[in-house]
């Protein structure tokens, strides 16, 4: 009892009738209107849980993952509802608390502190109970129960609503309660949990109260050489993050490839190339999160087949959840499309560029991010939140090399035009000559237009296409030199374009400029089934709150996806008690990371 916060209990009467169309509702007012009564003392003991591996990985004790850095506690608020679920009143109190691990793992920190309530009577003793750790500084919260359960968390908070200034904010864990009446997100209070003696509590009448964090945690790992692996990642000596492979890039026949001169480079062939990990980061990142994590009790197996357990009342935690855009409920988020590939600030959703960057050993933080099979199937590219793991292709020099990706193959970036150039040329489609004069005479001289007059331009995404790099104005002839006139508005020069940008349109194009690149993982939640007639299952893919994805890079046997542009964000491709005094003791656990492993070939 070294800090005691006396507050008084509001009528839930006060709050009768009232209704908000805000977002985020909130009870009238800010202050309590303590009752003529007696108080009552509620000791309160906080725990950290940890996380463990993938959802559906049994009880072992290994499937939790212990943190002492990340259970930082600064504030606790407490909020009382009656048995209508009406708030009634809010008390604020924290003195510290020890590192444990008890309960298999699952709990990792405990702190314990008082709480007092003021006019208690033997009919207005709260009924349920929800906690929150770190609120951020505006402490919003619902004047009832079905308001808090859609509470957004204060926008105050980090990109994501899931830390307040340097502290995770947890709130009361979700899971499936024995008692089916009791909502699935409250601590349930009862006549046993009050005494009348303000000294110590017996451990029978202690409130046991469980939070977890409204954040997930993901980070990468590299494993060279991994028992088992299809390519297992070689590295080389004393490059860190920096790795061999095969790679055949198709160059000119014609030149030597054991020459010095660049003419001789554009010959490549078959050789080793280099993948240098630049770093990586999060995409797909939920931009807001409910303040409690919502479920639905009724799920069941047969219902999403999600072939795990999803709730353990004995764990006091669940392992799916429908963060604040599930099924697009409200029908105002939207995602990125193939059609309209743009980010826009009304998607749901954030997106980064290959500038933003972690280090390779910085784990990174996110809101939850789930959805329905519908939604995902759908739009699996934009829907989904994964790690993008960027890179660089060079050559044993180190250098970048400028490729392009067509049709399964790699080119040279000037290759590539030269291959446009002759296959467009043999089907006869770039009759387009420039006019230039003899030195001698000064005759007219018509020279059909080449692989060097041209140049590849991005279309977005990675994807590029070659255009001539001549002014659009500048004239241009047939054969016999015959000035070819504009057309539909289009000059010489943009029609040469369209018949270059029309190469086989069937198969993009994608470059890599500087050799840049990235690898795109969707992050599995749970891997329960396949992916079948492009129907993404429940639960496949998503990030959960108060879960850690672990994803282990084992295998490389290809390139990933080509950048063109490092300042565009990126979308990915297809890749988912009637006393006079009442005093209640109460236990808060903070659960623990769960651990989520994924093995990663690319």
């Amino acid at each position: 009892m070294k800090r005691i916060f006396w507050t008084g209990l509001m009528s839930a009467m006060m709050f009768a009738g009232c209704s908000t169309t805000d977002e985020n509702p909130i009870p009238a007012g800010g202050t309590t209107n303590p009752a003529d009564g007696a108080s009552a003392y509620m000791n309160v003991r906080i725990s950290d849980v940890s996380s463990g591996t993938r959802a559906s990985a049994g009880t072992g004790d290994n499937e939790f993952e212990v943190s002492t850095n990340e259970h930082h506690v600064t504030n606790v608020d407490f909020y009382f509802y009656d048995g209508n679920g009406d708030f009634l009143t809010r008390a604020n109190v924290w003195n510290g608390g020890n590192d444990v691990n008890n309960e298999g793992g699952n709990v990792e920190f405990n702190g314990n502190t008082v709480v007092v309530l003021k006019g208690v009577t033997d009919t207005t003793l709260p009924k349920y109970l929800v906690t929150v750790l770190n609120s951020p500084s505006s402490n919003l919260y619902g004047a009832t129960l079905e308001q808090m359960e859609k509470l957004l968390s204060d926008a105050t908070a980090t990109d994501g609503g899931f830390m307040s200034g340097n502290d995770f904010i947890m709130t009361t864990s979700s899971f499936k309660r024995a008692d089916a009446s009791a909502p699935y997100f409250v601590t349930e209070l009862d006549e046993t949990n009050f005494v009348k003696d303000p000294g110590s509590i017996p451990s029978a009448n202690v409130v046991t109260v469980y939070v977890e964090r409204l954040a997930a945690k993901v980070r990468i790992e590299v494993t060279p050489e991994y028992e088992g692996a299809k390519n297992p990642l070689v590295p080389v000596a004393g490059q860190p993050d920096t790795y061999e492979m095969k790679l055949t890039v198709a160059g000119d026949p014609n030149k030597d490839p054991n020459g010095t001169t660049s003419e001789d480079k554009d010959h490549i062939g078959s050789e080793s190339v280099y993948i240098h990990f630049l770093g990586w980061n999060l995409n797909g990142t939920a931009k807001k999160s409910m303040l409690i994590k919502n479920i639905d009790p009724s799920w069941a197996d047969a219902k999403f087949d999600f072939g795990f357990d999803w709730s353990e009342a004995g764990r006091h935690r669940s392992y799916w959840g429908m963060s604040y855009n599930y099924g697009n409920l409200l029908g105002t988020y939207t995602y990125p499309t193939e059609e309209q590939p743009s980010v826009l600030d009304t998607h749901a959703l954030n997106y980064v560029n290959s500038n933003e960057r972690k280090a390779m050993n910085e784990a990174i933080y996110c809101a939850e991010n789930t959805n329905t099979s519908e939604i995902v199937s759908a739009n699996p590219a934009g829907t989904l939140t994964s790690a993008l793991l960027f890179a660089e292709v060079t050559d044993k020099e180190n250098n970048p090399l400028d490729l392009v990706r067509y049709s399964g193959l790699f080119y040279t970036k000037a290759q590539f035009v030269k291959y446009v150039f002759g296959n467009l040329d043999r089907k006869g489609s770039l009759e387009y000559y420039t006019e230039s004069a003899t030195e001698v005479s000064g005759e007219k001289k018509y020279t059909q237009i080449q692989a060097e007059d041209a140049d590849i331009e991005n279309l977005g995404g990675g994807y590029v296409h070659v255009q001539l790099t001549l002014d659009e104005n500048t004239p241009l002839f047939t054969a016999d030199g015959t000035p070819i006139e504009a057309k539909d508005g289009k000059t010489a020069v943009e029609q040469a374009n369209e018949v270059l940008a029309g190469f086989d349109t069937t198969n993009g194009a994608i470059a890599y400029i500087g050799g840049l690149m990235y690898y795109n993982i969707p992050i599995e939640h749970y891997n329960n089934s396949a992916v079948a007639e492009k129907v993404v299952p429940e639960a496949k893919y998503g990030v959960v709150r108060n879960h850690v994805y672990v994803l282990n890079v084992t295998s490389l046997s290809n390139l990933g996806m080509g950048i063109y542009d490092p300042n565009e964000e990126i979308v990915p491709g297809d890749p988912i008690d009637p006393k006079e005094l009442y005093q209640v003791g109460a236990t808060i656990k903070i659960l623990s990371w769960k651990v989520v492993n994924q093995n990663v070939e690319l």
